[in-house]
């Protein structure tokens, strides 16, 4: 102890220093960085030293009186104000807790004193040093000993103290000083906001409890109490557990956030009890002054940074109108999954995503020179080697009514970091859990500043572009009669002045129109080079190339140009050249860097067995392997079968090899002079003296040597061909051939060259003049080739037809549940949306709020899976290519799904308010219409009842006005209507036709009945269908309509996962998420010849949605939706004209014409017009443009379709349909 200056007579009590030696682990520079949330929680514990503080950084202190009345006792109440960077608090402290702060520091010192023999006290002793004058000094006479006019001397005193000890390392890190300043690991983290109060309370589990036999002492009564660390942010209260430091739960603020305080409110003295949408807490404080700075600091924030969150909001949804957000729509899968991958790969911090259903072996880009860095599962993987944590909920269904097996998802996921990876599944199917609803929304938040909802699902099926393909063969590709690729091959030898070389024409695919070779221009310009490094040849050890002809013929029927990767030339290895316009030229070398094989990651390579071994990527290989050899045996053409089979089935070369090897099943010595004898005759001999096959050397003196001697010898020079050029040329109808859509080549000889033969011809440079030069006999032997080589598109169940069957097997992600060649895929439409900032903010919210509530039920002691919090993160950036937009998010969740206790339906508000405030037209596209005019106790929304009044209104007004829906022309479940399998489909069917035209409440029966007598002239219905060929054979399939948006006067829309029915609107039931965008920019039309406003978000996204339905590329057409000219003459007209071909060339169902279950039994055996006249069906789709058809509104109207008794669908609640 020491005397004070001559002024005073205080006495001090001096705080060694201690240098700033012993280093903290978490000193993480001139920011907390986010990530500390996720780090593992310390103790509340004097042993534990962490740092919390912006390293750095040095902390101002400010000590003054405070002015409020004073406590008996201890009279003076010091202020001391606290600044921290950005960070500025206040606190409100007496002497007795400066006091009790310095003894516990002075026990610390006396216990670093003690000859403790560890090696880290030994540590911390010899970093002991300092010197007198310098160290903090702390006033030992008590507040009730100084006269008041020495009152602002003890408060410079008391700053003074806590500045020199916030200046030492080890005290200002003790866990007394962290308490003592009201400091923890999440005070200065700047994305969950400014620091604000925190403290230890005394906290009670549950909510409010009532009063037992007028006890007014319900502080000691019937309750059990626990310390717990209180931390008020800008947007959310949450606490602590001291002993471990553990997050034990996340109040968000709300509408429904309410606070209250005090004996009388609370029934606890000095209570607080404070209330959100999902739960209700009760603390007590030791003091009245300390209830009332709790509470004034929570209700400062609910009226200041949270009252954006606790005001009455529109629709009332929980997050308010964004008029500062960006957003960006996306029509069909292709773009949206690529965005999702992107942003993806650029998450610094967080992924959260949610899902009804997600596959983890998806594919999220398509094009490109490595296909499986884009796979989903890889890139969480390659996120979560990185740091960043990824957070996944899943729909957990019931296994015998789905088959989405979200169990192999999550294991799957898990597998990839069991760190940085967390799934989650709900609900919980035990006794009294939920049964009949699921967590239908589909949501992808990255940093919680990027976030894309909407309809699509990370799963199986979604993926599509704008054509809607229906088939998908990969390597085998029918061809047209048009040659619009010339391939010139060269086989030379450097050493050798004579060239000789041969020709064969190929046609060669485009992938999604990325790797066209455009044929707009006929012209043809300056050639380009590519440099294409390709492998080393199969076969190359085997076969002596000295020993081949000095030239050959070849026929290429294959070539892959999508699996050539542009690179400098190498050694040995020439270049492609491609001929072309401009266009050609972009396309081949975009083409050379994109599709590559899929299954060369993921399959094994390995020799397959004959019996046993599986295919990567379809049915049993030993199946096909058998067949093959069986044909070889038999002197079949093994080829015959081999077209019709994709070689993305096969794992690696070596089955090739495999059945390579069949083809010297005979003795070398027989096959030779067999084959020498014949082709002597001819001129056309190949020796094969230094062959080397392994393989059985038996003899089949039964086969016909000659004729497999010719068949091995072209197979066997293609593998050994060396320094080959590749030449293409564009050829006019290149354009017509890249749609691969409707083929319209008659049926001929097909062949191919599996890819991991074609990717390995060196290319070497040719005149183009060599092209003609080559006439040997071979070529006739190999027929013109009809196949190009291409990778998949959807590999394994991602190629799927819902109605045909449904998903089986997920565990083996790569194998085709249905037959390519016979089965073609159901396309899919769909519609999303990317937000950014402040309400991608918002769904992040709505994520962190279903995630936390389900950890609480599930895994609420399990601190591998975290509370999540929300972020505040001012001035983002925004991607340059999105909309400036007036944004609302929407959900619907109830207390099952969110733990809301007052469901929320703010979807089905924003809907009818949207139908009720339209002034010109609607557009609706969703994948069902299931809604009534009338609500009555089995449907609920209003949807259908809003429409009806519009529609009246404007009939009353004598306005045009126009709505539009398009819906599903089935729904997708597994079955064929009319059979025992299709009760399902029925019984949806069903409900969608009662809400549109069926029954006293169905839309266009109550319209008629309100006098309008023409219906259609405001209201029409429509789905979607396309056409195409497998194997040379027209097929055709429904469009499945699976997006759920609406347009509104082109200035207000709605993209979200929410269906119309009561399932997806009412709240309750199942859980959804949408956004409801009006523009802020604007551009002046007319609609009907009236002048309207629309915005550019909303007529760019139904421009772009028109020309996929209609087949137009003219945007003039579509500027005017409401006007006659283009609803009948161009809508309804195409329309119209596409369902009767339809109709007339594949026997569509559903349709028209067919009223009962009899007459769709005939209507089924009757033949088509494709079956029995090709070329006329064909001739008659040439007019079908779009996607664009009719809604059959008769379609068995003559029959029930609801399940029938005895059926297991009958046994189901009928809210289970609706």
């Amino acid at each position: 102890m020491e005397q004070g200056d001559d002024n005073t007579t205080e006495v001090f009590d001096v705080l060694p220093a201690i240098p700033d030696t012993y280093l903290d682990e978490h000193d993480y520079g001139p920011k907390v960085p986010y990530q500390r949330i996720h780090q593992k929680a310390t103790s509340f514990s004097e042993k534990n030293h962490f740092n919390v503080w912006i390293t750095g950084v040095t902390v101002s202190v400010k000590v003054s009186l405070d002015k409020r009345p004073s406590h008996r006792i201890n009279s003076n109440l010091y202020k001391v104000d606290l600044v921290h960077e950005e960070h500025h608090w206040t606190i409100y402290r007496r002497y007795k807790h400066f006091r009790s702060l310095h003894e516990q520091l002075m026990l610390f010192l006396a216990g670093l004193r003690l000859p403790v023999p560890t090696k880290q006290h030994r540590e911390k002793k010899k970093s002991f040093r300092g010197e007198k004058s310098t160290l903090p000094r702390f006033p030992l006479i008590p507040d009730q000993f100084i006269r008041e006019e020495n009152i602002p001397l003890r408060t410079k005193q008391l700053e003074e103290y806590l500045q020199c000890a916030l200046k030492c390392r080890m005290y200002r890190n003790h866990i007394e000083m962290l308490k003592f300043l009201e400091i923890s690991r999440l005070s200065f983290i700047k994305e969950l906001g400014c620091k604000r109060k925190e403290g230890m309370v005394m906290k009670s589990p549950g909510g409010r409890s009532t009063s037992c036999l007028n006890c007014k002492n319900m502080f000691q009564l019937g309750r059990t109490w626990h310390k717990r660390w209180f931390i008020i942010k800008d947007t959310f209260l949450t606490f602590l557990r001291p002993h471990d430091g553990a997050v034990r739960d996340v109040i968000l603020l709300d509408s429904d956030f309410d606070i209250k305080s005090g004996y009388f409110e609370t029934g606890v003295p000095h209570g607080i009890l404070i209330k959100n949408s999902c739960r209700e807490l009760l603390f007590s404080c030791w003091t009245h002054r300390k209830q009332v700075e709790w509470s004034d600091q929570i209700k400062m924030i609910a009226d200041g940074t949270g009252k954006e969150y606790t005001e009455e909001k529109r629709f009332n949804s929980f997050a308010p109108i964004r008029t500062d957000a960006h957003g960006t729509w996306f029509v069909d899968g292709d773009l949206y999954f690529e965005s999702v991958a992107d942003v993806l790969e650029a998450a610094t911090e967080e992924i959260f995503i949610t899902d009804w259903w997600l596959s983890p072996e998806l594919y999220l880009k398509r094009s490109g020179a490595d296909f499986n860095q884009w796979r989903l599962d890889v890139v969480l993987k390659r996120k979560a080697e990185c740091g960043v944590k990824v957070f996944i909920l899943l729909y957990k269904e019931i296994a015998l009514a789905l088959g989405i097996n979200s169990y192999y998802s999550k294991r799957t996921l898990m597998s990839l970091h069991h760190e940085n990876i967390k799934v989650l599944r709900h609900p919980d199917h035990v006794p009294g859990g939920v049964y009949l609803w699921a967590h239908h929304e589909k949501l992808v938040v990255v940093d919680q500043k990027s976030a894309f909802l909407g309809g699509f699902d990370l799963c199986y099926g979604r993926w599509d572009c704008q054509n809607h393909r229906l088939d998908d063969l990969g390597s085998i590709v029918n061809a047209k009669d048009d040659q619009n690729l010339s391939i010139v091959v060269e086989n030379k030898d450097e050493n050798s002045s004579q060239e000789n070389t041969s020709s064969t024409s190929l046609l060669t695919n485009s992938l999604e129109n990325e790797a066209t070779v455009s044929s707009s221009s006929r012209k043809e310009e300056d050639p380009v080079t590519v440099i294409a490094q390709l492998q080393p040849g199969y076969g190359e050890d085997t076969v002596d190339s000295a020993d081949q002809e000095p030239s050959e013929t070849i026929s290429l029927p294959f070539i892959d140009i999508g699996t050539c990767s542009a690179a400098t030339t190498v050694e040995n290895k020439k270049p492609v050249e491609i001929h072309g316009s401009g266009d050609a030229k972009k396309g081949a070398v975009r083409g050379a860097h994109k599709h590559d094989h899929l299954w060369k990651e993921t399959s094994v390579n390995k020799i397959v067995s004959n019996h046993d071994q599986k295919s990567a990527f379809g049915r049993s290989v030993s199946m096909k392997t058998n067949f093959l050899n069986d044909t070889v045996d038999k002197g079949g053409d093994a080829r015959k079968y081999m077209r019709h089979v994709s070689l993305m089935d096969y794992p690696s070369k070596d089955l090739y090899e495999n059945i390579l090897e069949r083809y010297n099943c005979l003795e070398k010595t027989q096959l030779i002079s067999s084959a020498r004898d014949s082709e002597s005759q001819s001129g056309n001999y190949d020796s094969i003296g230094h062959t080397n096959f392994s393989g059985s050397t038996q003899v089949d003196k039964s086969l016909n040597a000659r004729r497999r001697w010719r068949r091995y010898r072209n197979v066997v020079k293609l593998i050994t061909v060396e320094n080959v050029n590749v030449t293409v040329k564009n050829i006019p109808g290149l354009d017509e051939m890249s749609s691969n859509m409707k083929p319209s080549t008659p049926k001929s000889k097909r062949r191919f060259m599996p890819s991991y033969i074609s990717d390995r011809l060196p290319a070497k440079q040719e005149s183009t003049e060599t092209k003609e030069s080559s006439n040997d006999d071979s070529i006739s032997e190999s027929p013109p080739a009809s196949l190009h080589g291409a990778s998949k598109l959807w590999i394994g169940k991602d190629y799927c037809n819902f109605i045909f069957k449904d998903f089986v097997d997920l565990e083996a992600p790569f194998e085709d549940m249905i037959d390519r060649t016979k089965t073609p895929r159901m396309p899919w439409h769909d519609i999303g949306i990317a937000v950014y900032g402040s309400a991608a903010q918002d769904v992040a919210r709505h994520f962190i709020q279903r995630w936390n509530m389900i950890k609480v039920k599930k895994v609420r002691d399990d601190e591998q899976y975290p509370f999540l919090f929300p972020k505040i993160i001012p001035n983002l950036s925004n991607p340059a290519t999105a909309g400036k937009l007036k944004i609302q998010i929407l959900r619907s969740v109830g207390q099952w799904s969110a733990g809301n206790v007052k469901c929320e339906n703010s979807i089905q508000q924003a809907y009818v308010k949207s139908i009720k405030n339209a002034k010109h037209f609607i557009y609706i596209e969703n994948q069902f219409f299931i809604s009534k005019v009338a609500t009555d106790n089995i449907v609920l929304n209003k949807i259908n009842k809003a429409l009806f009044e519009r529609i009246l209104k404007a009939h009353r007004k004598k306005e045009t006005f126009r709505v539009y829906i398009v819906m599903p022309l089935l729904p997708a479940f597994e079955g064929e209507i009319g059979t025992k399998k299709g009760t399902a489909i029925q019984a949806i069917t069903h409900w969608n036709y009662a809400s549109i035209c069926r029954g006293n409440e169905s839309l266009l029966t109550r319209l008629k009945q309100e006098g309008v007598t023409d219906p259609f002239n405001y209201v029409t219905f429509y789905g979607l269908r396309n056409h195409g060929e497998l194997l040379e054979k027209l097929t055709t399939e429904l469009v499945y309509v699976h997006s759920k948006m609406m347009i509104v006067d082109d200035d207000t829309t709605i993209i979200g996962s929410a269906n119309i029915n009561d399932r997806s609107m009412l709240g309750d039931r199942d859980s959804e998420m949408a956004v409801i965008i009006q523009d802020l920019e604007t551009v002046p039309v007319q609609f009907n010849g009236k002048d309207h406003k629309a915005g550019h978000f909303s007529s760019s996204l139904r421009k772009t949605v028109f020309k996929e339905h209609l087949g137009l590329e003219d945007d003039e057409l579509l500027v005017d939706p409401v006007c006659d000219a283009f609803y009948k003459e161009i809508w309804i007209q195409q329309a119209s004209f596409n369902t009767t071909i339809y109709e007339k060339v594949f026997n569509c169902i559903p349709n028209d014409g067919i009223l009962t279950f009899d007459e769709l039994k005939k209507y089924n055996k009757k033949s088509t017009l494709a079956e029995d006249n090709p070329g006329k069906a064909r001739e008659m789709l040439k007019n079908v443009h779009g996607h664009l058809v009719l809604i059959p509104l008769y379609f068995l109207s003559n029959e029930n379709l609801t399940p029938p008794p005895g059926a297991k669908e009958a046994l189901l609640p009928t809210v289970l349909w609706t």
